[in-house]
């Protein structure tokens, strides 16, 4: 890895906001494009890696739905856009330019500060619980339910109505039930009594 500490500030395209960054997040994925693990067939080095992001709007079009000052959050292709033929950048920066299809507001109880390590690991959560076109009263298994995704998805279930269950290793089982509010909570060896198909609904 090489800090480069005068790059330039990335010129914004028609249908971009132009992005002051607040907070990042390193994801698995980061990970593996850093190391290689990831398209190692595409010559996607050397590049700014990350794809999430939260930050301040610096400038967007005329008539855009954001405006100057805006608080934002996205997941934007940054992390594999070099080596998939994108031109745009990653997130390790002080600044992106990201579409705005890429881009939400952020609501104003959500810091900036950590609102950067929501957005990948938010929205996996969130589509795995829609794949399993859940029902309020429904029963839900996460797995990993202390990781990155997996507390995400319990609070979201919690939202959606959903009855859930949770495995986590033996150390944070009383993060789930004290911290996370989880209806049940376990590790993985008894977690069978949970997998009948009579009584779950989805399972992430």
């Amino acid at each position: 890895l090489e800090l480069v500490q005068d790059f330039p500030i990335p010129a914004r395209k028609p249908g971009q906001v132009l992005v002051k960054l607040h907070s990042s997040s390193v994801n698995p994925v980061d990970t593996y494009m850093r190391s290689g693990l990831f398209r190692p067939d595409a010559d996607g080095a050397p590049c700014v890696l990350g794809g999430d992001l939260a930050g301040v709007v610096v400038e967007a079009d005329e008539g855009s739905r954001f405006k100057k000052g805006d608080h934002v959050a996205a997941l934007t292709p940054g992390f594999m856009a070099k080596a998939t033929g994108d031109s745009s950048q990653g997130t390790y920066a002080q600044y992106v330019a990201a579409d705005e299809s890429h881009i939400a507001l952020l609501p104003a109880g959500i810091p900036l500060d950590t609102a950067g390590g929501l957005p990948l690991v938010g929205l996996t959560a969130w589509q795995a619980l829609m794949d399993g076109q859940p029902v309020e009263g429904q029963r839900v298994l996460v797995f990993a339910a202390s990781g990155g995704v997996g507390h995400v998805a319990v609070q979201l279930a919690k939202i959606l109505g959903l009855y859930t269950v949770a495995v986590a290793g033996p150390k944070n089982t009383v993060k789930g039930h004290d911290v996370l509010g989880l209806a049940e909570v376990g590790h993985h060896q008894g977690i069978q009594q949970h997998m009948h198909p009579g009584r779950l609904r989805t399972a992430i």
